[in-house]
This record gives structure tokens, sequence and C-alpha cells, in this order.
């Protein structure tokens, strides 16, 4: 533990034997940058016990868009997830603090309410920008930029793979067509879980 916050691990592998450095590094910034979750809550005694959140990910199949696939496996995996209640109960010594599975109390879901997902949005040709490219598509494009958007619509993450410049009134648009696009997938992922609940 890091004095009175929890830690978020990452760790995302392929077997097609390709390099996920760069992937595993933006999914944990996207999730760190944002906020998303706040590892405060992670925190059971400061500076002693702590949860640690493992976010694994096994890429089996590859077509593009790689990270918008992973961001939305996060955002359903982490909005089923739940955690023991815990009870702190005192010690053999008087400094000594243990820790107790509560059985009589329900499990605790983590607020995941501003966990963002990532749309990207590449340029081909002069004009041309299309969402969530293939990987065909993205042989073709001129550079990408990666938006992390949550559920408020709020920009929480950005990056650029490639080279060239972009106007601010461009910027702007990219952002709004985002927006919409991840808007529509949350809109999908509610009803998808209410699914899995009922």
């Amino acid at each position: 533990t890091n004095n009175q916050h929890g830690s978020i691990i990452t760790n995302v592998k392929s077997i097609i034997n390709e390099d996920v450095s760069v992937l595993n590094n933006q999914i944990y910034n996207v999730l760190i940058s944002s906020g998303c979750i706040d590892t405060k809550t992670l925190c059971l005694i400061a500076e002693q016990y702590a949860w640690t959140l493992y976010i694994d990910i096994l890429i089996i199949k590859q077509d593009g868009n790689t990270l918008s696939y992973i961001s939305l496996a996060t955002y359903m995996a982490l909005k089923t997830c739940f955690l023991p209640a815990i009870t702190v109960v005192q010690g053999e010594r008087a400094d000594l603090k243990e820790l107790e599975l509560d059985s009589s109390a329900d499990d605790i879901q983590l607020d995941i309410t501003n966990i963002p997902i990532i749309c990207s949005i590449s340029k081909i040709g002069q004009k041309h920008f299309i969402i969530d490219a293939t990987a065909q598509e993205e042989v073709c494009m001129s550079y990408q930029y990666i938006i992390a958007i949550n559920q408020s619509k709020e920009v929480c993450f950005m990056d650029k793979i490639g080279i060239g410049a972009l106007s601010i009134k461009s910027m702007e648009e990219m952002i709004q067509y985002a927006q919409q696009q991840c808007n529509e997938l949350y809109e999908k992922l509610l009803h998808t879980n209410k699914m899995i609940i009922n």
C-alpha cells in the first residue's frame, strides 16, 4: 500500500506475439489519469493493508482499434467487480490491527461511474476521419487520436499516434464525435449490464 491508497495494476498480454507494452501503458494511464477509481477507497488500514486491483487482459485476436476493445472489457469487468466486506478488529497487541471477513454484510461494489471508455479517431488522406479504424485502415492513416470519455462526456485522457497537425476546430469536432460515440456505447453497456444482473 502507498500511505492511504490502494493500487491498480494492469497486465495486458497477447497470444499473437505482438508487443503490448504500449497498450498496457495506455490503459493504465487512462485509468490513473482519469481518477475514475478512488484508490483511497481501496485502503483498509492506512499504511498497513489495502486492496490491489489487478486488471488482466488477454488479446486473442487483433484487427485494429485494440485499445477501445480493452477499455470496453475493462469497464464491464469492473462493473461486475465486488470487494468482500471487511471488518477491522483489534489484534493481539495494542498497536496491531487485523482484518476479518464480515459475512453479515453485503460485498461492496466498486464505484465505477467515472470509468471512461476509449474512442479512436484516425485521419486518412487530407479530409477524412474514421472512428475506431480496422487494422487495414490503420495502415493508411496519417495519425490517430485516442480519446477517453466518461459517462459525463468529459475528456479524461488524450493521446496521439503518428505525425501531423490538427486545427483547433478539427480537434473540437473530433472530441464531439468521440463523445457521441462513447455515449451510444455507454447506453448499450448499461443495457447489457441489466441483462447480466437479471
